[in-house]
Parts: structure tokens; sequence; C-alpha cells
């Protein structure tokens, strides 16, 4: 105590003000100091709570005006791109390193960069094309390059999304603006798919189509409106060939609905003596003239 007794408040704001005035690191126009790595601290902390604010926020006005899900998360992302770089840019002016000078002195070293990773920055700017223009969001079921899969995830460089198998697929945002993408999800209306089958001939064509249709109509994932239809296609050679149309919101298990119609045809035609068509084979024995 007989220490302390001659230390005044004046002197500890001076040990406490040359303590944070305590330069770590100081080159060129570069200088770090104690108070510095506060400041850092800070900008740091306090990006992360408006982000944590504002997603809460943006949760609950979405709960509130029944916004989709995918609008609110494509706004809360473009925000935190945003907030991320003018975090950047703070930091970097906080340690007394200007945001143009440093863009201008690190001209070479960026185009040396920018040439090894330009997929990466293309991918970057991809992700914020998808997330503004919302040509893809959470939820919706997309076909990219023959595989249809569930959008998951949209991420800074890529995108997550699950197979019909339930197998993890990390597409790259670059692709889906770059290829032809199909969002199956995107007009939020049934979708119409269709089985193809194949009768024998001898078989009354209006009564394949009343039997394919009675097949479905207790199906609980074929919607009444638009109805489906059938379609006498083609008269092969060999067989008549039926499409039955059908329209349906499953579109991520459409393979497993069409499944499920074929096991229903099958006993439908079974129970009405219809029968499948299959390949025929005509075979001429031409006889030698010798014999």
């Amino acid at each position: 105590m007989a220490l302390l007794s001659g230390i005044t408040i004046p002197d500890i704001v001076n040990g406490v003000k040359r303590f944070l005035e305590y330069e770590i690191v100081h080159t060129g126009k570069v200088s770090i100091h104690i108070y510095t790595l506060f400041l850092l601290f800070i900008i740091y902390a306090g990006t992360k709570l408006v982000l944590k604010l504002l997603k809460r926020y943006i949760t609950r006005k979405a709960r509130k005006t029944k916004v989709d899900t995918g609008k609110a998360i494509a706004a809360y992302q473009i925000a935190e791109y945003i907030l991320y770089v003018l975090m950047v840019v703070l930091m970097l002016q906080s340690i007394g390193l200007p945001i143009t000078l440093f863009i201008a002195s690190s001209a070479a070293l960026f185009i040396g960069i920018g040439l090894g990773v330009q997929d990466l920055f293309r991918d970057i700017v991809a992700g914020f094309v998808i997330l503004s223009e919302r040509t893809v969001t959470i939820g919706d079921v997309v076909e990219v390059a023959g595989m249809v899969a569930q959008v998951k995830e949209i991420h800074w460089r890529t995108t997550t999304v699950y197979t019909r198998d339930d197998i993890v697929v990390i597409i790259p945002n670059n692709k889906l603006i770059r290829d032809q993408v199909v969002n199956w999800s995107q007009n939020r209306l049934p979708t119409r798919f269709h089985i193809t089958v194949k009768v024998d001939y001898g078989t009354d064509a209006r009564k394949v189509e009343a039997t394919l249709l009675k097949s479905i109509e207790d199906n609980r994932e074929v919607v009444k409106i638009p109805a489906p239809s059938v379609m006498l296609r083609e008269l092969d050679e060999n067989y008549m060939v039926f499409n039955l149309f059908f329209f349906s919101r499953n579109l991520f298990r459409i393979e497993r609905l069409k499944s499920d119609i074929r096991f229903d045809v099958e006993k439908a035609f079974r129970n009405e003596g219809i029968r499948f068509a299959f390949p025929k084979r005509e075979v001429h024995i031409k006889q030698s003239d010798n014999q």
C-alpha cells in the first residue's frame, strides 16, 4: 500500500496512455500500436454483432410478412458481403494503410494473384450474382449437367446440393451462371411428367387409355388439376406406344413417384388382361433346292 500511496490518478492515466500508445510494429506508413489491436478487435466484434442483429431482424421480418425464405437468406448474404468488405477497409485504414495506396502499391501483386486465382474470383462474383438475381435459391430443385439435385446452401464461392441419392455435391457458383441450368422450382407450379407404355396390337386403345387413367386416380402425389391425360404417341410395326401424362409438385423425388405409377399400371393391366409388348422377331427358313 505504501508503494501505491504516491501514485495519483494522472499518473495512472498517463501510464495507461503510454501502454496503449506503445508501438509494436512500424514499417513505412504502417504503424501498429497496442490501441490499434483493440481497435481492430472492436471493428471485428462490431461487424459480427451487426450481422447477428441483422440476421435476427431479417428472420423475424420474413416470418411476419411471410416472405420467401430464399429471399430472406439472399438479402442477408448480400449484406454480409458488403459488411465484410467494409470491415476489411476499416481495418486497413486503422493500421495506417489507406485502401487506395494499398491497391496502387500492390497492383503487380494483385495481377499475379489474379492470374492464379481467377476462377476463385469468378466464383465469388457468380455467388453475388446468384444471390442478387435469385436465379437459384435454397430449396430449389435444379438440373445441372444431367444431374438433378436440391439446393441446400449457397456460399460465397460454392453451392451445396443434395442429389436424389442423398449425395452431397459441391458446385462452383460460376458453373451455375455459365452452364445451362434447369430450375424446376422457378415457376412454383406443378410440373408435367410422363411415363411410356408399349402395348400389343389387338387391344382396344381406348381401354388402354381408361386403364392408365384409372391406375393413377388414387395417387395423392398426382394433382387433379391439371388432370392426367393419355396420348397414343406412335403406331409402331410391332406395338402401340402410349404416354401417360400427369402433373406433380414432388419434383425432387419424381423418379420414385414414376416407379410407384409403373407398379400401379402393371397391376391394372394384369387385372384387365392387357398385355405389354415385347420384342418380336420373325425367322424364315428357306429349304435348299438340293433337298
